[in-house]
C-alpha cells in the first residue's frame, strides 16, 4: 500500500472534487446539447402548434360575437349595402361589437375579414383586398368538413414569411378568414441556439467555480479523516475528529471513526497487557522448567555421593573386607552418618517445598527473639567449642516479635549453622561469630556475622538459590546441602520481611527482619 505523506495528498484526477466537477460539467454540456437538439427538431412544430391554438381561440371569440349578434338583431336583409371599387360592404355590426372584434384582433396580432352569404364584407381588420380574394377563393374551392379549416403555408407576398390561415363558416350566414404572420422559425431557432450556447458556456464557468467552492466544504473533512485513519494505522490514537455540527454523512463517519479509534486503542492496550502477561507467564514457566531440571540435577548430585558411600561401605561389610570389630564399627558409623545427611536433606527439601507453595501451617505469636537465639546457641555449644569459635552476643535487652516461632528458629539456626561452617580465623587468629539484634522501626533485625573469606559480589544474590554453593569443594566437609539459605529466603518471603548478606572487613554478615507485634496481634497463649 502506498504510504501517504503528512499532507495526505490525493491525485487531482482521482479526487472527489475533480470527479464531481467533471460529472457536473458533463451533465450541463449534455443538457445544453439536448436542448439545442430539441430546438432544431421540435421548436418549429411547437411554435406553429401554439400559434394555431391562438388563432382557433381568436376564431371562437369572434364566433361568439356573431352568434350573440344574430340572436339580438332583427332581420339584417334591410341593411344598406355599399359598393366601393366593385367591393360590396354591408354594415351589420354595432359599434360596440366592432370595437370588441378590433380588440380581439389587435391583441392577437391577426388580420380578419368576414362576409355574409351574399359575399358582402361585414367586417375587416387588415388588408381587405388580399383577405377578400383569399376568402372568396376558399369559399369556392375549399370544402368544409367542420366549422373551419386551418392551414400553414409560405406567403410569397410577405418576404418569404409564413402565415397561419383559418377559414370558417358561422351558421352558414357568416364566412370568415383569419390570418396571422409567423417569422421564419428556423432563423429564430438559430438565434436562440447561438444565445443558448453562449449562456451555456457562462453557466459552465459559473458551475465550475460554485462546485469548486461547494466541494471544498466536504472534501477537507474527508482529507482530515484520511489523516486520522493514517495515524490510526500507525497506532496513534491521540487525534480525534472534530464534528462540524452539521450532522451530515461526513460527521457520522467522523464520529464512527472516533468510536473505532477508542475501541482499537482499548483493545490494543488490552492485547499489549495480555501479551506482556503471556510473556511473563512464559518466562516464569521457562524459569520453573529450568529450576525443575536444575533441582532434579542437584538432588541427583547430592544423593549420588552418600548413596555411593553407603553402597561401598555396605558391600565392604558384606564381603568382610575388614573383620576388625573397630573397623566394622567405623563402617557402620559412616553409613549411619550418610543416611542421616540424606534424611536431613530430604526433610529440608520437603520443608522448602511446603513453604514455597504455601502449604505449611504457620502459628504466629508474640515472643522474645532473644530467648530463641539463646536456645539455639545452647544447642550448638558443642559445635562452637569443637571449632574454637568465640560467640559475641548481648542478652541484656528484650525484643518482642510477632511470627511463627518454629520458622523463626529455623531462620536463626540456618544463619548460625552457616556461620559455624564458614567461620575462619581473622588476622588476630580468632574465629568470631557476632550476633546483633536491632530495633529498626516496625521491625526487628537479626544480624549474624562470622569471620572468614568474603563472598564474591556476583555470588551474593545466588546463594539463596537451592543447592547453590560458593565453595563447592569444601561443602561436604561440613555436610552442607545448599538448601538452608533457600529455606531462610522462603520463610522471610512468606512473612513479608526480607533477608540478605553483606561482605564486611573481616567476614560476612547475614541478616533477616521480623515484624513487631501490633495492637491487634493477640497472644496465642491467651
Amino acid at each position: 500500500m502506498k504510504k501517504m505523506n503528512n499532507e495526505t495528498k490525493v491525485s487531482k484526477l482521482k479526487s472527489i472534487r475533480f470527479r464531481i466537477l467533471a460529472i457536473s460539467v458533463f451533465i450541463i454540456v449534455v443538457t445544453i446539447a439536448l436542448i439545442l437538439l430539441a430546438n432544431n427538431l421540435f421548436l418549429e412544430k411547437f411554435y406553429i402548434k401554439q400559434k394555431e391554438k391562438s388563432v382557433v381561440d381568436i376564431y371562437n371569440k369572434i364566433k361568439m360575437v356573431y352568434i350573440n349578434h344574430d340572436k339580438n338583431s332583427e332581420d339584417d336583409e334591410n341593411n344598406e349595402i355599399f359598393n366601393v371599387n366593385d367591393v360590396y360592404f354591408v354594415n351589420t355590426l354595432s359599434e360596440e361589437e366592432q370595437n370588441k372584434i378590433d380588440n380581439i384582433c389587435e391583441n392577437g396580432g391577426v388580420t380578419l375579414l368576414a362576409e355574409d352569404e351574399k359575399s358582402c364584407i361585414e367586417y375587416y381588420f387588415g388588408p381587405a383586398e388580399i383577405l377578400k380574394k383569399q376568402l372568396d377563393y376558399n369559399i369556392y374551392n375549399v370544402s368544409l368538413d367542420g366549422e373551419y379549416v386551418l392551414n400553414y403555408f409560405k406567403d410569397n407576398n410577405r418576404n418569404d414569411d409564413h402565415v397561419i390561415e383559418l377559414y370558417g363558416c358561422i351558421n352558414e350566414k357568416h364566412y370568415m378568414i383569419i390570418r396571422v404572420a409567423t417569422q421564419n422559425i428556423k432563423d429564430s431557432v438559430d438565434v436562440f441556439n447561438n444565445f443558448f450556447m453562449y449562456a451555456g458556456l457562462v453557466a459552465i464557468l459559473l458551475s465550475i467555480i460554485l462546485i469548486f467552492i461547494a466541494t471544498t466544504s466536504f472534501t477537507k473533512p474527508i482529507l482530515k479523516l484520511a489523516k486520522l485513519s493514517e495515524k490510526m494505522s500507525n497506532l496513534d490514537f491521540s487525534t480525534k475528529y472534530e464534528s462540524r455540527g452539521k450532522d451530515d454523512e461526513v460527521d457520522v463517519l467522523g464520529n464512527s471513526m472516533n468510536n473505532l479509534s477508542n475501541k482499537l486503542e482499548m483493545t490494543i492496550s488490552e492485547l499489549k497487557t495480555a501479551n506482556e502477561q503471556l510473556q511473563e507467564d512464559i518466562k516464569i514457566k521457562t524459569e520453573v522448567d529450568e529450576m525443575r531440571k536444575e533441582f532434579i540435577s542437584n538432588v541427583s548430585h547430592e544423593l549420588k555421593t552418600p548413596i555411593a558411600l553407603i553402597s561401598g561401605y555396605a558391600e565392604g561389610l558384606i564381603d568382610g573386607v575388614n573383620e576388625d570389630p573397630e573397623s566394622q564399627k567405623v563402617y557402620c558409623e559412616i553409613i549411619a552418618d550418610e543416611a542421616s545427611k540424606m534424611n536431613k536433606m530430604v526433610k529440608k527439601l520437603l520443608t522448602l517445598n511446603k513453604i514455597e507453595f504455601g502449604k505449611i501451617e504457620t502459628y504466629p505469636d508474640k515472643f522474645d527473639i532473644i530467648s530463641v537465639i539463646c536456645g539455639i546457641l545452647g544447642n550448638t555449644q558443642i559445635m562452637l567449642e569443637e571449632n574454637n569459635i568465640n560467640v559475641v552476643f548481648a542478652e541484656n535487652n528484650s525484643y518482642m516479635i510477632y511470627a511463627d516461632e518454629f520458622q523463626t528458629e529455623e531462620v536463626i539456626t540456618n544463619f548460625i549453622s552457616n556461620a559455624i561452617n564458614h567461620c575462619m580465623a581473622n588476622s588476630n587468629g580468632r574465629k568470631i561469630i557476632k550476633i546483633d539484634v536491632m530495633d529498626i522501626g516496625d521491625k526487628v533485625k537479626v544480624n549474624v556475622f562470622n569471620t572468614g573469606n568474603p563472598i564474591p559480589d556476583e555470588e551474593l544474590e545466588k546463594i539463596w538459590i537451592k543447592f547453590y554453593k560458593v565453595d563447592k569443594a569444601r561443602t561436604r566437609e561440613y555436610g552442607g546441602s545448599g538448601i538452608g539459605l533457600s529455606i531462610v529466603k522462603a520463610i522471610t518471603n512468606s512473612m513479608g520481611t526480607e533477608c540478605g548478606a553483606v561482605n564486611e572487613k573481616d567476614g560476612v554478615s547475614f541478616f533477616a527482619t521480623f515484624n513487631k507485634p501490633k495492637e491487634n496481634d493477640n497472644d496465642s497463649n491467651n
